[in-house]
């Protein structure tokens, strides 16, 4: 993030380290197929007019002093530690290792809709890279202390350094952002499963799949259209419901 006092940003201020490489950003450089040499350097603002280089060429060297910390629990709180590790080196380089940390860990089940097998991730792909961007790009670096990601068994926490960032919501005064699984109950698990597999479904047939009576079963359906997970086509005795489309 861009950090202003009295006129002057963290990114563009001389940095005190000049003895810097490039190895990580360079690569990343080299697999967009972009020239990465001192025209290129100075258009980025890496280095001012004396040829010195900027703060922001330390966030993209390979000396970068700012990490991301990740943690791993069991289950919705800090009380088991399952892994931790701290990510160090170039932005370029934390990015790619962050993201392959997180995505390691992002599992993949899969659906039936119809005669096609559908895998699903337990968090969008885009909605974790955003999270991860937003955490890098916005934070603030003229704070030392570092970035925090917190994987827990129902959400991952992004949790950033400094003053409030747009877009992100405010937990105990610090910026962060959460990514959670989609919570669904048994019931409605019972129900998405067999219109996966029958293409619809209607409330006798949900009052036979749950064994419930017909005003329970009208109730879930009603909160699964309202949720998004169903669609209700159809009026009076030839109302069904289909998957939602997403």
């Amino acid at each position: 993030m861009i950090k202003e006092t009295d006129g002057d940003c963290f990114e563009t201020m001389r940095c005190l380290n000049q003895n810097l490489t490039f190895e990580a950003t360079k690569k990343e450089f080299e697999l967009r197929k972009t020239d990465f040499g001192s025209q290129q350097m100075r258009t980025l603002k890496l280095v001012d007019q004396d040829g010195l280089y900027s703060n922001l060429a330390l966030l993209l060297s390979d000396q970068c002093v700012h990490t991301v910390k990740v943690a791993v629990f069991q289950g919705t709180d800090q009380t088991i530690f399952k892994d931790r590790r701290e990510f160090a080196g170039s932005l370029m380089q934390q990015m790619n290792e962050i993201y392959d940390f997180i995505d390691f860990r992002n599992q993949t089940y899969a659906t039936i809709e119809k005669l096609y097998r559908v895998d699903v991730r337990d968090y969008p792909e885009i909605a974790v890279r955003e999270a991860l961007l937003n955490l890098l790009v916005h934070r603030d670096y003229s704070f030392s202390a570092s970035a925090f990601i917190s994987i827990y068994a129902d959400r991952i926490e992004f949790v950033s350094i400094g003053g409030l960032l747009p877009m992100l919501e405010v937990k105990s005064g610090t910026p962060f952002t959460t990514i959670s699984k989609k919570k669904i109950s048994d019931e409605e698990e019972k129900i998405l499963e067999y219109t996966r597999i029958h293409g619809v479904i209607t409330k006798n047939n949900a009052m036979e799949l749950l064994e419930v009576s017909a005003s329970t079963a009208s109730r879930v359906i009603r909160k699964m259209v309202k949720n998004n997970l169903l669609k209700q086509n159809g009026k009076a005795r030839n109302t069904h419901y289909t998957i939602a489309d997403k």
